[in-house]
């Protein structure tokens, strides 16, 4: 009996401490990714830095409010959104959000990873 709880218990471990590398491991390549705007272009590039595929990524530009005020943080409006499916190793890709004119009014980009609920 003291047997089999012992099993069950590594066995237990063994898939939590799986679980973790995979996730500490999609957080790292999800790191890889980042984001910029080029305002002449009036373009959003996405760019994966990383060695390996990229999945689920999706691209949300919200507007600020006042972009001349010092420390502004606050959002406002929906935002813009893009996706894709997958992003390649060292492959870029670019959208052109919608007005052109949004772009001077943008939150800076930000990659950030978040774990599937």
């Amino acid at each position: 009996m003291l047997g089999s709880v012992g099993t069950v218990l590594a066995l237990a471990l063994g898939l939590y401490l799986l679980w973790r590398e995979i996730r500490e491991s999609r957080r790292r390549h999800a790191g890889r990714v980042i984001a910029w705007i080029d305002t002449e272009a009036g373009e959003v590039h996405v760019r994966n830095g990383g060695d390996e595929l990229v999945t689920n990524l999706m691209l949300a530009l919200f507007s600020v409010p006042d972009h001349y005020a010092e420390h502004s943080t606050s959002q406002t409006g929906n935002p813009w959104m893009s996706s894709w499916e997958w992003l390649g190793p060292n492959q870029e890709r670019k959208v052109a959000p919608d007005p052109v004119e949004w772009t001077s009014d943008l939150f800076r980009p930000r990659c950030a990873w978040s774990s599937p609920t």
